[in-house]
């Protein structure tokens, strides 16, 4: 009967430690992504844009400067509550989104 707890108790050990690596094994793979070198988790850096910094927004779970981008030719970009805002430079109009002219000298006030 000895003999028979003993290999009950080394199965148990053995079970206990396959599902230990199988446990590993998908950790690893679970964390696993396309592309990336080592096998560590990388945790978002926000999942909201109140996580980041005043002139950041959360794009991609990352906090980002939302400016580069949305506003055209001449058009400035203006960060306020996270949020990209584009306007003409000073004597341009029009469209800050899709470019903004010069304004003729005889239309300036």
């Amino acid at each position: 009967k000895a003999r028979t707890r003993q290999s009950v108790i080394s199965g148990s050990a053995m079970n206990f430690a396959l599902l230990g690596l199988l446990w590993l094994y998908l950790i690893v793979h679970v964390t696993h992504v396309s592309g990336q070198t080592d096998n560590s988790l990388h945790l978002p850096q926000c999942i909201n844009n109140v996580d980041c910094g005043e002139l950041l927004a959360c794009i991609d779970l990352k906090c980002q400067d939302p400016c580069p981008g949305p506003c055209n030719g001449n058009a400035t970009c203006e960060i306020y509550n996270h949020v990209p805002y584009c306007a003409c430079k000073p004597g341009f109009s029009g469209n800050p989104f899709a470019g903004c002219q010069r304004v003729p000298d005889s239309q300036r006030g």
